[in-house]
């Protein structure tokens, strides 16, 4: 019976490697073009790096995080002139904590706060409009498994998909 069951699984990997590999058969072509550096304005408590990023197709305006103020710096893409500043309180009745990755629709801000397990809605001046707290590690534990991190990234970033915050 072991034979038979070996033979079959054999039979099973040697025919489902016959396909032909696709991958081969593929071609593209790209063409890279070097274009002139883009700047943007930077007021003199703007770190020139930043952890979070964000471009607003709708409205051409480049969003990132500014941590030594806690802040978020809204730019024109075209022109890189400063457009906004938010500044978030850390504390407080009306604090959000260290901003770490967000995201803009509209008139509301939706900051992602990953060592307190809440998301704050905020609108364009920095104001919160609501606190929600992030149940996953909860639900998880009492099932017994343990869930993965949220960690958006400028790569991975928060997004509303059919009005829902993914």
């Amino acid at each position: 019976m072991k034979i038979k069951k070996s033979l079959f699984v054999y039979l099973l990997l040697f025919v489902s490697c016959l396909g032909k590999n696709d991958k081969e058969q593929e071609s593209s072509n790209y063409v890279l073009d070097q274009l002139s550096d883009k700047c943007f304005e930077l007021d003199e408590n703007t770190v020139q790096i930043t952890p979070y990023m964000q471009y607003i197709a709708e409205q051409n305006l480049f969003c990132f995080t500014n941590e030594y103020d806690n802040s978020i710096t809204i730019n024109d893409f075209t022109t890189g002139k400063l457009k906004k500043k938010i500044c978030f309180d850390k504390e407080g009745s009306n604090g959000v904590g260290s901003i770490s990755s967000f995201y803009i629709q509209d008139s509301l801000i939706y900051l992602h706060h990953h060592w307190n397990n809440k998301v704050y809605i905020t609108d364009t001046n920095g104001i919160l409009i609501k606190s929600i707290p992030l149940l996953l590690q909860e639900q998880a534990t009492a099932k017994g498994i343990y869930a993965p991190a949220i960690l958006p990234h400028t790569y991975s970033p928060i997004i509303i998909v059919d009005n829902k915050l993914q």
